[in-house]
C-alpha cells in the first residue's frame, strides 16, 4: 500500500505548475530522495520574475504576474489557472498584444477574448492587437461597461491604480514588448522590490 502526501505551492497557480512539480517528485523518487522530503522542498520554490508570479498588490489585492511573455497558449493555460481560483471578489484579466502570430493574430486574439468572457469578471486589453480580445471577449458575452481598451501601457498603470478594490484579482500578461512589467510595478504593493520580483528590471531594459 502506498503512502501519500500533500504538497503546499506558495509562490505560483495553475495547473500546468502543477505537472513540473510531480515531475521534480518523480526525479527525486528516481534519485531515492524521500518524496516527504521533496514535497517539503516545494515549500521553499520560487517562481521566476514575471512567469505567473504571486505578488501583494495595492489595497490588498494579488497580482499573478505572467509578462514575461505570451502566446496563445500559455495565455489559455494563465486564464484557465485563474478560473480555477476559489475567489470571493473580481478576477481581472490585464492582457496585452501576443505578437509574432502573423496570418492568425486576429483569431487567436479574439479566441482568447472568448475566453476571457468565462473567466473574468473584467478585461483590460492593451494594445493594438489586443482589441481583438476586447471584441472576442465581447462576442462572447462579456458586458462592454467591463471592458477596457488602452492603445499602450502609459495610461493602464494609473487607471487599473485607481479601479482596483479590496481583494480583486489580477492576472498581467503581454508579449515582452508591451512592456506590460511596467503596469505590476505600479500596482504592486511594495514597489521597491521591483528589481527582485520583476522581469526586465536590467539597465538596459529600463531605458526602453
Amino acid at each position: 500500500m502506498g503512502t501519500s502526501s500533500k504538497v503546499l505551492i506558495t509562490e505560483t497557480v495553475g495547473t500546468h505548475n502543477v505537472y513540473s512539480c510531480m515531475a521534480a517528485i518523480a526525479v527525486a523518487d528516481e534519485l531515492s530522495v524521500p518524496v516527504v522530503t521533496a514535497a517539503e522542498s516545494l515549500l521553499k520554490l520560487q517562481t521566476s520574475p514575471g512567469r505567473m508570479k504571486i505578488i501583494p498588490g495595492i489595497k490588498a489585492t494579488l497580482i499573478i504576474d505572467d509578462t514575461y511573455n505570451s502566446s496563445p497558449v500559455a495565455c489559455e493555460q494563465a486564464l484557465q489557472a485563474l478560473k480555477e481560483l476559489s475567489y470571493a471578489k473580481r478576477k481581472i484579466a490585464v492582457l496585452g498584444d501576443m505578437l509574432e502570430l502573423g496570418k492568425y493574430s486576429a483569431s487567436e486574439h479574439r479566441r482568447i477574448g472568448a475566453k476571457v468572457a468565462e473567466t473574468a469578471n473584467v478585461l483590460f486589453a492593451v494594445g493594438i492587437r489586443a482589441q481583438n480580445i476586447a471584441e472576442g471577449a465581447l462576442s462572447a458575452g462579456m458586458s462592454e461597461k467591463n471592458i477596457f481598451q488602452y492603445e499602450d501601457v502609459s495610461r493602464v498603470s494609473r487607471e487599473l491604480q485607481n479601479f482596483l478594490k479590496l481583494g480583486d484579482i489580477v492576472l498581467i500578461k503581454a508579449s515582452q514588448g508591451v512592456r506590460a512589467e511596467k503596469i505590476v510595478e505600479e500596482v504592486m504593493a511594495e514597489p521597491q522590490k521591483a528589481e527582485a520580483l520583476l522581469v526586465r528590471q536590467d539597465t538596459e531594459w529600463k531605458k526602453i
